[in-house]
């Protein structure tokens, strides 16, 4: 990753890491959005989620003290989404937490619709491994407070 733009979006009740960041590399641009959901049932398997038919690959790990670690890779958005855009490829993480939050972090290869930024990448920003990397940084789950707390 090249550079994170300063366009990070936060509001009083996001965490310091979450919001969405466009990554510019190799002459086009790709989101990536971090964000802290709110409480969930346990992270499920690979084949075990509703989403799974929609996912062209999906690698689930277990990683101890009640931790999940879930990528799938899905591609290009075949309709518009709620907010009239349309996603490139795209890799999505979760990252279940033992208290029942998750980190997700979607690595998006661009968008068109609304608020279209400029070209899409080729492919997403970081790698399936380099997404895995950055959501275990020890920094992004200890920067994320209780859901709606606010930060500032």
């Amino acid at each position: 990753m090249n550079v994170l733009d300063n366009q990070h979006l936060q509001d009083p009740y996001r965490a310091p890491y979450e919001g969405a960041y466009l990554v510019r590399k190799g002459g086009g641009i790709g989101p990536l959005d971090i964000w802290l959901t709110a409480p969930l049932r346990p992270n499920p398997a690979c084949g075990q989620g509703d989403r799974d038919t929609d996912a062209l690959d999906c690698r689930y790990e277990e990683l101890g003290g009640g931790h999940s670690l879930r990528i799938e890779e899905f591609g290009p958005d075949g309709q518009d989404r709620i907010d009239g855009r349309r996603w490139g490829r795209y890799y999505e993480a979760i990252l279940a937490l033992g208290d029942g939050r998750a980190v997700l972090v979607a690595d998006i290869s661009g968008f068109t619709g609304e608020g279209e930024v400029g070209p899409g990448m080729a492919a997403p920003p970081l790698t399936k491994e380099q997404l895995r990397t950055f959501v275990l940084r020890p920094e992004m789950p200890a920067g994320l407070k209780p859901w709606g707390t606010p930060t500032g």
